[in-house]
């Protein structure tokens, strides 16, 4: 690949790249860490050091990849920093966990990132509804029932589902004919956990 076809981080639209990125990243060092501040001050720290590098990557695709990466290892040089500090006690237990999800099976880690990637489409196509559809999905995801958002939102039952039909068909819309089946995944997976 010659050198004008790389990407230097310098020249991305870096505020979008963060805003993007920022959540998905959060919720990908939550799982290693099990701290949702720390996560957040992590993945911080992760693009303030991408930036100050001026890291040049060979592709859009290869800059994803690299926040993982980079969002994995700041997250483990954490835990093995606070083990040195006293202030956890079993890291090996963490440490192997990480290592078997990260190392034994690529499938666990690369579903993760997949998550955490459809996760982000979709709220970016969240963003893009008026604000009660928005609201309506946002609690949906949260794992709300119908009653529930209904009540919190102070609309009726038929209002609620209302906004999710046309939430469903806009997010089609904005989404894709591909992606669509995304939303209901999503949704699927947020309900589990």
């Amino acid at each position: 690949m010659n050198k004008s076809n790389k990407i230097s981080i310098k020249d991305v639209d870096f505020e979008s790249l963060f805003k993007s990125f920022f959540s998905p990243l959060v919720g990908f060092a939550y799982k290693i860490v099990g701290n949702y501040d720390v996560s957040k001050d992590l993945v911080q720290e992760m693009f303030i050091k991408i930036w100050n590098k001026g890291i040049i990557f060979e592709s859009q695709k290869s800059i994803k990849v690299y926040l993982y990466l980079s969002t994995r290892n700041i997250c483990l040089d954490y835990i093995k920093s606070e083990k040195r500090k006293g202030h956890i006690k079993d890291i090996d237990e963490i440490l192997e966990t990480e290592n078997a999800l990260f190392f034994q099976s690529d499938d666990v880690y690369v579903t993760s990132i997949i998550r955490e990637e459809s996760s982000r489409l979709l709220y970016s196509a969240l963003d893009k509804l008026s604000e009660n559809p928005k609201k309506v999905m946002k609690l949906t995801l949260e794992g709300k029932s119908i009653k529930d958002i209904a009540k919190e939102m102070n609309l009726s039952v038929n209002t609620i589902k209302s906004h999710k039909l046309l939430s469903y068909r806009k997010l089609k819309e904005i989404l894709g004919e591909s992606k669509s089946s995304l939303i209901f995944v999503v949704i699927k997976i947020k309900k589990e956990l």
